[in-house]
């Protein structure tokens, strides 16, 4: 039993660690803003009052280096990105992102569609910002 928790621990860590490789954008940067975009209620058991709640955000972010982009990354300005994120609070694994304003990052960033935009920079998981 110990062996398979410590199986399913390691698999679901591997997950989690961002790499260079499997990024399409890698920056560091410092988070001048964010923001609320849209709160999206999902009910899974009305009978008791059940439901969860996603939130997406958008934080400002200004970037100090850019380390790896495979497609030219949409700014702003000229030194300023935006990444899109959601937050769950419910969701333990992988931990949701959770961006403060002025924290200085290292960015792992997918690419993916929001609300019609196609292209921009997501931030997947809490672990995808790391110290710089």
């Amino acid at each position: 039993m110990l062996v398979l928790l410590v199986c399913v621990i390691a698999v679901m860590a591997a997950e989690v660690i961002p790499s260079e490789q499997t990024s399409d954008a890698v920056f560091v940067g410092q988070v001048l803003s964010n923001g609320l975009v849209q709160s999206i209620t999902n009910v899974f058991n009305a009978q008791h009052g059940l439901y969860i709640v996603d939130e997406l955000y958008v934080a400002q972010i200004r970037i100090e280096s850019l380390i790896k982009s495979d497609l030219p990354i949409p700014r702003r300005f000229r030194d300023e990105v935006l990444v899109y994120y959601y937050w769950n609070e419910s969701q333990v694994c992988p931990r949701p992102a959770r961006l403060g304003t002025w924290n200085r990052k290292k960015f792992y960033c997918n690419r993916g569609n929001v609300l019609g935009q196609t292209n921009v920079l997501i931030l997947p998981a809490a672990s995808h910002a790391t110290a710089p």
